[in-house]
């Protein structure tokens, strides 16, 4: 496949060299013609020299929109819309977007609301991993850059990532995949609100012998993040059963999974058992 690649672009190469030769060639005989013709005011001349540069700019001219396409493919994306319709938006724009979401700051945001609003089809914008500034804020748990994704038309469970994901299938897994390995905070209590007010997919479509929706997913995310279970945190739980996902029958602990069973080290499993922690178990066993 690579050969042939490589064969297709060297004739690819020969036929434009070519092409640009017999342009250039059709050009200065129309130039010498038209300057003798001049000269010897010679009409046939003048004619031949007009017949010669015609040849040579339609011969050329396939080359210079070609050239023209490319310049401009490289200076913008195409994104696909929530209705199907495309738009093509500035790749610089783009990745600026994607560089504020990462950032987080006070002043990132502030900068990304105003890009936002100025070309809203950025939000629509998925890089080389097929993420969006929705995915950046989903797995960072910023809450602000959540709120302006969504409140700029970014999709929830969007296909254009998840259809061409195999090893997340949804936002909320997006999210608790992120969730893993960080600091919980506050704002991960206004994320889940939005998500539930959004109507993201709770259930977890991936092969797992350990969760199979959100309710396990989040248990899962707060017991193992950092191995210790604070307010927030069952705050958080309370926010999804309050959302109706009370319970998940298969939700297995670390601690009750056979030995053949291996995490990476994001994963904490030396939990503190103190009164947080039992409170989440009796939540956990109360709503089965």
């Amino acid at each position: 496949m690579a050969f042939m690649g490589m064969f297709i672009g060297t004739i690819l190469l020969i036929v434009t060299t070519i092409v640009i030769i017999l342009s250039v060639i059709f050009i200065i005989t129309a130039i010498i013609l038209k300057i003798i013709g001049k000269k010897k005011d010679s009409k046939k001349l003048k004619i031949t020299g007009n017949v010669f540069l015609v040849l040579g700019i339609i011969n050329i001219a396939p080359i210079i929109i070609f050239a023209g396409y490319l310049t401009y493919k490289s200076q913008f994306a195409e994104v696909e819309l929530p209705d199907g319709k495309t738009k093509d938006v500035s790749i610089k724009s783009a990745y600026k977007v994607m560089e504020l979401s990462r950032d987080g700051s006070d002043e990132a945001i502030e900068e990304l609301e105003k890009l936002l609003d100025k070309n809203p089809d950025l939000v629509f914008f998925h890089d080389n991993n097929r993420e969006s500034i929705l995915e950046i804020g989903l797995k960072n748990g910023d809450a602000d850059v959540v709120k302006i994704a969504i409140e700029h038309g970014a999709v929830i469970d969007n296909p254009e990532r998840y259809d061409h994901m195999a090893y997340v299938k949804t936002s909320m897994q997006d999210y608790f995949n992120g969730m893993i390995g960080r600091e919980f905070t506050r704002e991960d209590i206004e994320i889940i609100k939005i998500l539930f007010e959004n109507g993201a997919d709770t259930s977890y479509k991936l092969r797992v012998h350990y969760y199979s929706n959100a309710f396990g997913m989040a248990v899962w995310g707060i017991l193992y993040n950092d191995g210790v279970v604070t307010d927030d945190e069952l705050e958080f739980i309370q926010v999804i059963i309050d959302n109706g996902v009370t319970h998940d029958d298969a939700l297995i602990l670390m601690e009750d999974l056979s030995s053949n069973y291996h995490f990476s080290d994001e994963y904490h499993s030396d939990i503190t058992k103190d009164d947080n922690y039992y409170l989440l178990i009796k939540m956990i066993e109360g709503e089965k």
